[in-house]
């Protein structure tokens, strides 16, 4: 297998292929400063917080490692070969002297190693801003300098906190195809006192242009300052009732910016928000490490000092303790105790509501642990009332469409995402998620064609999603379309779905084989080549190695140097019992360059033959 390798040198790109250019449009600026910005303040800042939140599996931060660097809709660095200044192993890591470089993949397992999980978002980026658009050797590129702080402990060092860090990330910048700005991280280091944004050496040439239009949407872009001001005191307010303090401060200091008069009315309130940090920052550490009764303790000595609290602050300390025994109740194994510490967290979640019916992390978090004691109504009451205060919340409105859909009700569940795709300001990959929740919902009503039509329109959003695919081609055989159904599935395990995924679902091997074996009867010279291999891996998923086998080598001899399929016989060939003879296989697979590595990595068919050395080296080699 061949593969383009571009290096990073210093903060200049080298590649094959770069851009350059001698002008730009002072609109691209705009576009260019604006995506730059959310590149790190979005895409980076979302990627490192999924990374450490405790929900996350091993296998889903693996893969989003890997779409991260490779071309997909999630990429957001140039290549897997690109340095990043470590801050992570060690809190001591604080400047370019004594920290190292590390490729970014070492540098995001590092992330997912030695940094702490938690429920909820630890890492903060702050004072984000961008340099001139300048000119490489080869291409043109941005420099976006911020503060990061990291609020967990590090596992090789807990007795160190991190300290805030001031950093700087390259941006490689291009234009693609049609036309559009594309922007990838091509370095982050930290911040150097002699680079400036102000800094004017190899500022490129901004060229006139009056009639130039927005070709990029954001709303910052064009939107004049007060406008600015409104739309970020806004959502601090909104931000400080999730009780997500530190974004609330980034809002707040980008108010300053905009409007340093006020500085003195906007400092006051970080100060305030940097005090309930500082006071919950402990109990919120006992909370994640699990000393959930330590926790709850701390927070009732607090409540026991009335003189020294606000209705805000007693609001925190209510919902904080109200966490602890909603945890307690999750994890014990008696019922009573449940039944327990569940009527204890309902009871300080409605205090903490009262002292401030703002707190929409407590509506949030009672509406949920409603629907864990399977109390659907009151659950959907608390949600009503969330979406009162911030109807932006997609998944508040799936969790509502999960619950009708409990109680059987899918025409109102279907009311449920149709309200939360009438949002506007969705991006394409969470519109693609929610057709594709509405399609699942017309297939539960055995509306299979308006299943269809909403699983297209997810794949017209989003590509990329495997899910979308297997679910229109699970509704395409309900509907006889065989041939269609077999390119979706084929399509979904092409785009990273595992042949576990495809082939199961509750009650669908059945009626898979049922359908095929009826069309075969029905229409045996019109049967698609790809039908053996749908059928191969169905077999396959379901233990029936010999039949699988039967079909698998007829889907071959139709088809002798097609990647996949030379895969699902190796596969099949070494759940037989011959693994000498399925790695021969594999290699005839994976020279076919059709496989990425994710795919092969997160097959959970191969079990065992991922730790075998051979099989181990054979990845290596060719993908």
């Amino acid at each position: 297998m061949f593969r383009v390798i571009i290096f990073s040198v210093g903060f200049h790109c080298l590649a094959f292929m770069c851009y350059a250019q001698d002008a730009i449009t002072m609109n691209d600026v705009k576009v260019i400063k604006a995506k730059s910005e959310i590149t790190i303040e979005r895409y980076l800042n979302n990627l490192l917080n999924t990374i450490s939140y405790t929900g996350a599996e091993s296998t889903d931060i693996k893969g989003l490692i890997i779409q991260s660097v490779e071309d997909s809709d999630k990429r957001i660095f140039l290549n897997d070969q690109i340095a990043i200044a470590d801050d992570i192993s060690s809190p001591d890591y604080s400047n370019s002297t004594n920290s190292p470089d590390v490729p970014v993949i070492q540098y995001l397992n590092a992330f997912n190693t030695y940094y702490g999980k938690s429920d909820s978002n630890s890492v903060y980026f702050s004072n984000v801003r961008t340099s001139s658009v300048k000119r490489g050797k080869q291409n043109i590129y941005i420099n976006v300098y911020f503060t990061s702080f990291f609020k967990n402990i590090c596992l090789s060092n807990p007795s160190t906190p991190y300290k805030p860090a001031n950093r700087v990330a390259e941006i490689y910048i291009k234009r693609s195809a049609n036309n559009k700005w594309l922007l990838y991280i091509s370095r982050i280091g930290f911040f150097n006192p002699a680079d400036t944004v102000h800094d004017i050496s190899d500022n490129i040439t901004i060229a006139s242009a009056p009639t130039q239009t927005n070709s990029y949407g954001h709303a910052d872009e064009t939107m004049d300052p007060e406008d600015k001001i409104s739309r970020y005191t806004d959502q601090a307010r909104l931000e400080e009732n999730k009780r997500n303090y530190q974004a609330a401060i980034l809002l707040y200091s980008k108010v300053i910016d905009l409007t340093p008069e006020k500085r003195d009315i906007y400092e006051a309130r970080i100060k305030e928000l940097n005090t309930y940090i500082r006071i919950l920052a402990d109990l919120e550490e006992k909370y994640r490490a699990g000393y959930y009764k330590d926790a709850v303790r701390g927070y009732s000595a607090l409540l026991k000092k009335p003189e020294s609290n606000s209705d805000y602050s007693n609001s925190d300390y209510y919902l904080g303790r109200a966490k602890c025994f909603d945890k307690m109740g999750r994890l014990t194994r008696s019922y009573n105790e449940q039944i327990e510490n569940y009527n204890k967290a309902l009871n300080d979640y409605a205090k903490s509501y009262k002292y401030d019916n703002n707190n929409i992390e407590a509506i949030r978090l009672r509406a949920d642990l409603y629907t864990r004691m399977n109390r659907n109504l009151e659950a959907l009451t608390e949600y009503r009332i969330y979406l009162a205060k911030d109807s932006t919340e997609l998944s508040v409105y799936e969790a509502m469409a999960n619950l009708h859909m409990l109680s059987g009700n899918p025409d109102q569940a279907i009311k449920d995402i149709d309200l939360a795709l009438s949002l506007t300001n969705i991006d394409p990959v969470s519109k693609s998620r929610l057709n594709v929740e509405k399609g699942v919902l017309y297939i539960q009503k055995r509306d299979y064609s308006g299943a269809e039509d909403y699983f297209t329109r997810a794949i017209g959003l989003d590509s990329n999603n495997p899910y979308s695919y297997y679910n229109r081609g699970m509704a395409r055989i309900e509907m006889y379309k065989i041939q269609s159904a077999a390119n979706d599935l084929i399509l979904a395990r092409q785009k990273g779905l595992s042949p576990t995924n495809i082939t199961s679902g509750i009650g669908h091997y059945d009626s898979a084989l049922e359908n095929y074996w009826k069309f075969i009867a029905f229409q045996p010279n019109e049967t698609p080549a790809s039908i053996n291999y749908v059928m191969g891996n169905i077999y396959m998923n379901v233990g029936k190695y010999d039949s699988s086998y039967s079909y698998l080598i007829k889907s071959f001899r139709s088809d002798s140097s097609n990647g996949y399929i030379l895969y699902s016989m190796a596969s099949c060939i070494y759940l037989q019992g011959n693994m000498e003879t399925s790695l021969e296989w594999f290699e005839r697979s994976f020279k076919t360059n059709a496989l990425k590595r994710s795919f092969v990595d997160h097959d959970t068919l191969l079990g065992s033959l991922q730790d075998d050395k051979r099989f181990r080296d054979l990845k290596k080699k060719y993908l």
